[in-house]
C-alpha cells in the first residue's frame, strides 16, 4: 500500500484527545483538549470546497481522552475525562451527532455500563462496539489506570431502548490507549498501556503489541498476530474493508535487551523552535493474511493521542501530542493522507 502525504490548512484550535468521524459524508472533530488548557466542548466541520474548518453545533459537555467512531451517517461519542471540583473524572454518557442539511444535532444515547476515558468505541454497521479505557492516575498524572474497566459493551443503535449491552470480559488484560477498527464484521483491537500503583503507592506501566480479533455476530474475541511493535495513543482506520491502518502514537520496540521509545525531532519554522514528536511511523494490517506492513512513506508529524477518520480513499488525521508544554502538548495540523496504490 501506498499514501501521499500532505498537510491541509491547519485547525482552528490546538487540540488532542477529542474524537473524528464522517457525519454527512464530512469529517468531523468534536472535544479535547484546546489551548490555553481547556476541555473544550467546540466541534469542527471540515468544508472541502474551501478546505478549511467551520464550527458547528458544540457537545452539550466538554470533554477530552475521549472515543469516537463513524456509525452510519453520524459520529458517536462516548466517555471521556472531565475536570471537577474533585479532580479529574471519567464520563459515561454518549452522544450522537447527525445532519440534516444544514442543521447539526446532538442526540444523547443511553450511558455506558461502565464509567471510561482513553478507551475505544467501533462501529460494525449499527452497532458500536466499545472496548478498554480507565480513570486519570492522580498521584504521578500523565496516564490512565484501566482496572477498573472490566467489560466490553454494545449498543444498537437500531434498538436504543435496550441500552449498552455487556459483551463480558475480554479474553485479554484491562488497557488504555488502544485503537480499534471494523472489517467484515470484526472488531480489530490494537496495542495499548495500564497503569497501576502497587502497594508501595508506586506506579507501574506495562505497554502492548497485541492485537485481537471480536467477531460480533459469536461474541467471541481471538487473539491474532501481534504488532511488530509496542504502540499506544494511536489512531486505526479500516480500509477496502480489508485493510486496517495504523498511525501516530507512541513506538516502543525492544533493542539488545532494552525497551526503547521511538521519536522524532520537528522544526517549528513559524515559531523556529525544535519541537520533540513521537510516532511518524504508518503501519498497515492485512485482516486477511494476519500481516503486517511497514509503509515506506511516513506522516509530516508523529503526534500521540491524535484523531482520524477515512472517507474512501482520503484519510483525514488532527491535531495530537507533541512535547512543547508552551502549547500544553497539543498541535493544530491537518495531515491528509491519498491511498493511491495497493500492492502488498
Amino acid at each position: 500500500m501506498k499514501i501521499q502525504w500532505s498537510e491541509g490548512r491547519g485547525f482552528p484550535t490546538l487540540i488532542k484527545g477529542g474524537a473524528m468521524g464522517i457525519v454527512g459524508g464530512v469529517p468531523v472533530y468534536a472535544a479535547g483538549v484546546s489551548h490555553p488548557w481547556r476541555e473544550t466542548e467546540l466541534c469542527w466541520a471540515f468544508d472541502s470546497v474551501v478546505q478549511d474548518w467551520v464550527p458547528i453545533r458544540p457537545l452539550p459537555l466538554g470533554r477530552c481522552y475521549t472515543s469516537g467512531a463513524t456509525v452510519g451517517d453520524g459520529l458517536i461519542i462516548v466517555g471521556g475525562r472531565k475536570s471537577t471540583k474533585e479532580g479529574f473524572v471519567s464520563l459515561e454518557d454518549a452522544w450522537l451527532l447527525r445532519r440534516t442539511g444544514d442543521d447539526w444535532q446532538w442526540s444523547e444515547l443511553p450511558n455506558l455500563t461502565q464509567r471510561r476515558a482513553e478507551g475505544t468505541v467501533t462501529a460494525v454497521r449499527n452497532l458500536a462496539v466499545c472496548v478498554g479505557g480507565g480513570e486519570w492516575e492522580r498521584k504521578y498524572g500523565g496516564a490512565f489506570t484501566a482496572n477498573d474497566v472490566t467489560i466490553a459493551e454494545a449498543l444498537n443503535l437500531d434498538n436504543l431502548q435496550a441500552g449498552w449491552i455487556n459483551l463480558g470480559e475480554p479474553l485479554f488484560s484491562p488497557r488504555v490507549g488502544c485503537a480499534a477498527a471494523a472489517v467484515d464484521g470484526c472488531v480489530y483491537l490494537f496495542g495499548g498501556y495500564n497503569c497501576w500503583l502497587d502497594e508501595r503507592n508506586e506506579r507501574h506501566l506495562e505497554y502492548f503489541n497485541q492485537t485481537f480479533r471480536y467477531e460480533c455476530s459469536a461474541n467471541r474475541w481471538t487473539e491474532v498476530s501481534p504488532m511488530p511493535v509496542k504502540l499506544s495513543g494511536h489512531k486505526a482506520v479500516a480500509f477496502a474493508d480489508r485493510y486496517i491502518i495504523l498511525m501516530g502514537g507512541v513506538v516502543r520496540f525492544s533493542l539488545l535487551g532494552q525497551e526503547l521509545q521511538y521519536q522524532t525531532m520537528k522544526v517549528d519554522s513559524k515559531r523556529g523552535v525544535l519541537l520533540g514528536e513521537y510516532s511518524d511511523l504508518v503501519w498497515v494490517y492485512d485482516t486477511q493474511t494476519d500481516s503486517y506492513d511497514l509503509l515506506a512513506g511516513r506522516m509530516p508529524h508523529g503526534h500521540n493521542d491524535l484523531r482520524a477518520c477515512i472517507k474512501k480513499d482520503t484519510i483525514y488525521v488532527v491535531g495530537g501530542e507533541n512535547c512543547d508544554a508552551t502549547t500544553s502538548n497539543t498541535t493544530n495540523t491537518l495531515m491528509i493522507g491519498e491511498i493511491d496504490e495497493i500492492a502488498m
